[in-house]
């Protein structure tokens, strides 16, 4: 088990290079002196030896920090997933920048992905995460209301919360499948419109200022 872990942490090129030095240790081997078996040994020794020692390089997430966006929204996307907890906020998000990133790539080679509407997907990307960031605050709000004393009235939060958490969860996935389906439009050289882009972004930030009110109100009540 150990071993086969071992060998996958193992990169191609270090392999290719264990390879050719036994590869040629066996040739040397038979062909010159038995002898150069130890010496073939110890060179692929070394080289296990120096990968082990070696730093491991950090695996990047481009999804936390989009370079293909633009440097306004990449930094507010990559704040926004510094501050989101653990839970579905971060797939949703995911969901959300994954297609937008490969939108703005795409628009290199795409004369149909217009800066019209590449500021409407960038926009699109940002309220989603203030939606993120709301969605999230809703859960601990939730969280806070189960742990509070049972009234009518609290329970009436309860609803609210819960209704509230599930439109703002439609909201976001909606947002990723029309960047999901506009990349796939763009990408089949269809005619890629930017009407629904912008009427998601509008529909989704009026529900975020919404619900922020909302979310105001619920936390003077739990107080």
């Amino acid at each position: 088990m150990n071993a086969l872990a071992a060998r996958r942490d193992v990169p191609w090129n270090v392999s290719l290079l264990l390879l050719s030095i036994l590869a040629s240790g066996v040739t040397a081997a038979l062909v010159v002196s038995p002898a150069l078996w130890w010496t073939t040994l110890a060179m692929a020794g070394l080289v296990l030896f120096g990968r082990s020692r070696a730093p491991m390089a950090p695996v990047m997430d481009a999804d936390l920090d989009p370079a293909e966006l633009p440097a306004a929204t990449r930094r507010i996307v990559r704040e926004t997933f510094d501050a989101l907890p653990a839970g579905e906020g971060i797939g949703l998000l995911r969901s959300i920048v994954q297609p937008a990133r490969s939108l703005f790539a795409e628009s290199r080679s795409n004369l149909s992905l217009t800066p019209a509407l590449l500021r409407d997907v960038a926009e699109l990307v940002e309220v989603s995460c203030t939606s993120a960031g709301e969605l999230a605050r809703l859960h601990l709000l939730g969280a806070r209301e189960a742990s509070a004393m049972e009234t009518s009235e609290r329970r009436a939060l309860s609803v609210d919360i819960t209704v509230s958490s599930d439109l703002l969860r439609r909201r976001l996935a909606d947002a990723g499948g029309t960047l999901a389906t506009l990349y796939l439009q763009s990408v089949g050289h269809g005619s890629a419109s930017s009407d629904r882009v912008a009427e998601l972004a509008a529909e989704l930030g009026a529900e975020v200022a919404l619900r922020r009110r909302a979310s105001a109100e619920i936390e003077a009540l739990l107080k």
